[in-house]
């Protein structure tokens, strides 16, 4: 509240807050984060801060936790976790499946551990199932598996065509076909990333990942990937 003196009166102002990169929009509940890309005053573009610790196992639905963003919504905005953790999130029945569906050029996921998720789709990956922007500082613990003819499955991210720095990923990846593919072939696996685009970059990060896919033919970082 703003307190501004005139000449014969007191003028009292209460000011609105600015979503800025300066004031970004915070997170303090799994309901919040579940209202980006899905409530006006939450967009696709716009700077987050994720305030506390996140339990996800309160998303009963058959298909969990519905992804933030997909191929056609991107996410181009800024995720802070600040060192938070969200566990227990899962993910099913979407074809870019993560925490976000696909993040944009100008997406920026940073600081955030998931842990305890569990990841399935036809794209996979703990943060996103597809990304052209950043993943900085940020790493997930749980299962990630993807079906289908041309499927990918990644630990961080099933189809990476940007940047993953500093970040890690553990536990388990699969990349399979299902009966009604045509042929048994274009799986692809890997402990960071599922399928890496020819312009991604991978820096300073690794992965402890038990990768399984019966036709794999594609493997980035399948056991532990340092640069």
């Amino acid at each position: 509240m703003k307190y501004v003196r005139l000449t014969a009166a007191v003028l009292i102002c209460v000011i609105a807050p600015v979503t800025t990169a300066e004031s970004p929009i915070r997170i303090d509940s799994i309901e919040e984060l579940d209202k980006i890309g899905s409530d006006p005053a939450y967009p696709m573009n716009g700077s987050y801060v994720l305030t506390t610790d996140l339990d996800a196992s309160a998303k009963t639905t058959v298909n969990g936790f519905f992804p933030i963003g997909g191929d056609t919504q991107l996410f181009t905005g800024t995720f802070d976790g600040q060192g938070h953790v969200i566990r227990n999130l899962t993910v099913r029945g979407v074809i870019y499946a993560g925490l976000f569906g696909c993040v944009g050029d100008e997406g920026i996921i940073q600081n955030l551990g998931l842990v305890n998720v569990s990841v399935r789709g036809h794209k996979a990956g703990g943060l996103t199932g597809a990304s052209s922007g950043t993943l900085l500082r940020c790493y997930a613990y749980g299962e990630f598996m993807s079906e289908g003819h041309d499927c990918a499955a990644g630990g961080l991210i099933g189809v990476n065509r940007g940047t993953i720095h500093q970040s890690w990923a553990a536990g388990e990846v699969g990349a399979f076909y299902s009966s009604d593919d045509i042929s048994e072939d274009g799986q692809s696996a890997g402990g960071l990333a599922g399928r890496n685009g020819v312009d991604a970059e991978i820096t300073q990060s690794f992965a402890i990942i038990e990768v399984t896919s019966p036709h794999l033919t594609i493997t980035v970082g399948s056991a532990v990937w340092l640069e």
